[in-house]
């Protein structure tokens, strides 16, 4: 039996570490889709901006103030963690291999974490507050002089419903009621559905006919079929408008891989596993619903 010592543990976490590190890689997550990539340095940040979109416009007189401090909205980095131990008998027996597919499936599912974050928001869309106090998908958004506006439907999905939030979103103006000039390309627009309205959003975005008429909506955008998505009848319309998305994805730490994993480490003593773990310390949030438009699909 081969003896163990620190080398033979220290040749284990570096193979694991290995394998961990192959699974971040493999993985395409949709967040990116969805939500803007915010950098954090610190324990929160603030997003004092978020309330206003201001327009350019011919200097004639003095300069005129746009006031980005209409919102007071901060975001709050979380602590986020994946945990597992090893028999110290499998490093004892040379069983490494028999952990490998653990270590690669550790890291896809590390790397797959924003996903559930970020898709776990759209999911609470129509009841969970953003920035300006209402529903991320609501009917009355508070929008400064230009009154309210809203991004939420309870149509089912159909060329006609996905039209309206087509014109909704490109219809968007910011608080001083001057257009925001949203333009909706295939390249720039996402219409999200769960596995049981792929069916739908296909014909919508591919059909050359629909119901004897010519479909205006063929390749207007890209249809993703998320996994994330809990309800049956939901679906999302959302638009990546210059370099503003519709929700934050703030990162303050990236995944890191560690481990407990010495001999002279207490969980090697009592308990006779070493433990290998990941963590990173991020948080998702609502953004701008002037990017977004839902429905519930409940008729």
């Amino acid at each position: 039996m081969a003896t163990l010592n620190k080398t033979k543990f220290d040749a284990a976490t570096k193979g694991f570490q290995t394998l961990f590190n192959k699974g971040l890689t493999v993985v395409n997550p949709l967040w990116d889709l969805l939500a803007m990539l915010v950098p954090s340095s610190t324990a929160e940040e603030i997003y004092n901006w978020l309330g206003e979109l201001p327009q350019m416009r011919e200097w004639v007189g003095e300069r005129q103030l746009r006031d980005l401090k209409a919102y007071d909205f901060s975001v709050t980095n979380k602590d986020h963690e994946l945990t597992v131990g090893v028999e110290v008998n499998a490093l004892q027996d040379d069983r490494i291999g028999v952990y490998a597919p653990l270590m690669s499936n550790m890291g896809e599912t590390v790397a797959a974490y924003p996903d559930k974050l970020v898709f776990g928001l759209l999911n609470d869309a129509f009841t969970a507050k953003g920035y300006d106090n209402v529903a991320f998908l609501a009917t009355n958004h508070p929008n400064g002089d230009a009154g309210t506006f809203s991004n939420k439907a309870t149509a089912a999905l159909s060329s006609t419903s996905y039209g309206a939030g087509r014109a909704s979103i490109q219809g968007r103006k910011n608080s001083r009621g001057e257009p925001l000039g949203i333009r909706m390309t295939k390249a720039n627009s996402i219409l999200w559905v769960p596995a049981e309205l792929e069916k739908t959003g296909l014909e919508i975005l591919t059909a050359e006919i629909i119901a004897n008429n010519t479909n205006a909506y063929r390749d207007s955008a890209q249809l993703v079929v998320c996994p994330w998505l809990t309800s049956t009848t939901a679906w999302f319309l959302t638009v990546n408008h210059q370099s503003l998305k519709p929700l934050i994805y703030q990162l303050r730490q990236k995944p890191q891989f560690l481990a407990k994993a010495s001999p002279s480490d207490e969980n090697v003593f009592w308990e006779k596993k070493v433990i290998y773990g990941a963590d990173m310390r991020c948080a998702a949030a609502f953004g701008l619903p002037q990017l977004a438009y839902g429905s519930t699909g409940a008729g």
